[in-house]
């Protein structure tokens, strides 16, 4: 970075710093302010490594041309180290200036399906789905199942998890696209390998906004839930599909016990 720059940082520093001093802030904006220091500071700090790496790294050279040809050795090899630190920090200084995504901090909604490979399609979708649940309770986060469709033979699919957590969008967006696994089914008697795939949809939640659905433009369907959850689910008409006719984007919930709540979460999910 030119020394023009580190000073802009300097300077925004000691302005964010002003305003976090004052007395009627809410906690929001507070949060915001919070986040915007401890980058700026991070910065600074790693900047200041690096001109101190730089600082060294001249001095080493010059003894590498010592005379002293045991000394000029030690000195080639502390360069090398410094030099290859040097690079690890300036690394880390280019991905926190890299353009934020606006998203990065949002919570997300997580959709698996199952694709190619039958049922051994599903129970890929479901082990996926395990990992991706211990992996959000490793980093504190939280989650809501909020559809899922289970088969037989536990699998699954297709499953919605709602997941709130700090910058969730950020950790799980490179995850979108098709999943594919290889490998000896629970389903195979005879020990062949199979390739299953499975597709992950990743949704940042948006704020709130004023989003006016008719109610001739949907076309609403109720259908038995599949899987556990007792007589109710598997008796009575619980699950709902929803069909947005203009747009053709068509929602299912079938997580809740009552076609209320599913027609809920459905309405939200749309």
């Amino acid at each position: 970075m030119s020394a023009d720059n580190v000073d802009k940082i300097r300077e925004e520093i000691k302005l964010v710093e002003q305003e976090l001093s004052a007395s009627n802030l809410t906690p929001e904006y507070i949060k915001n302010l919070s986040k915007k220091h401890a980058k700026y500071k991070q910065i600074i700090q790693l900047q200041d490594e690096i001109d101190s790496l730089s600082k060294e790294i001249i001095g080493v050279n010059k003894v590498t041309r010592d005379n002293d040809e045991e000394l000029a050795e030690m000195a080639e090899l502390e360069k090398i180290e410094l030099e290859a630190k040097k690079i690890k920090v300036e690394k880390q200084l280019r991905l926190i200036l890299l353009p934020c995504d606006p998203y990065d901090t949002k919570n997300v909604f997580l959709e698996i399906r199952a694709g190619v490979g039958g049922d051994e399609s599903s129970l890929f979708a479901a082990d996926l789905m395990r990992l991706y649940i211990r992996f959000i309770s490793d980093m504190g986060w939280k989650h809501e199942i909020r559809d899922i469709n289970s088969t037989g033979l536990k699998g699954i699919k297709n499953a919605t998890l709602y997941i709130k957590g700090e910058n969730a969008y950020s950790w799980l967006k490179c995850e979108i696209g098709v999943h594919r696994v290889q490998r000896v089914p629970q389903t195979e008697a005879s020990g062949r390998v199979h390739t299953s795939t499975i597709t992950v949809a990743v949704m940042p939640e948006l704020d709130d906004v004023e989003v006016t659905i008719e109610a001739k433009d949907l076309k609403i369907d109720t259908y038995r839930a599949g899987g556990a959850g007792g007589q109710n689910v598997n008796k009575v008409s619980t699950a709902v599909r929803l069909k947005h006719k203009p747009t053709g984007i068509v929602v299912e919930c079938q997580q809740e016990r009552s076609q209320y709540q599913n027609r809920m979460l459905a309405e939200e999910l749309l």
